[in-house]
């Protein structure tokens, strides 16, 4: 059994980075401070929510995350 740190939220809470991605993937800019505490499923929820609006492309998301 092992203890779960409440202070890290991209390890113990990889379906809340990965929404918030979704979210602002949606409807906001690429959040380079979530990233950097939640990492892949933040950028894979960024990704997912990015490509769900009507005319992003890859590269338009892409372009996205490198602007964040």
């Amino acid at each position: 059994m092992s203890a779960k740190k409440s202070s890290d939220d991209g390890i113990n809470n990889p379906d809340r980075c990965y929404q918030a991605g979704k979210d602002d993937g949606r409807d906001s800019q690429f959040s380079q401070s979530e990233f950097d505490t939640c990492g892949s499923s933040y950028e894979h929820g960024f990704m997912k929510g990015c490509l769900s609006v009507d005319g992003n492309t890859r590269d338009v998301c892409n372009s996205a995350e490198d602007a964040g």
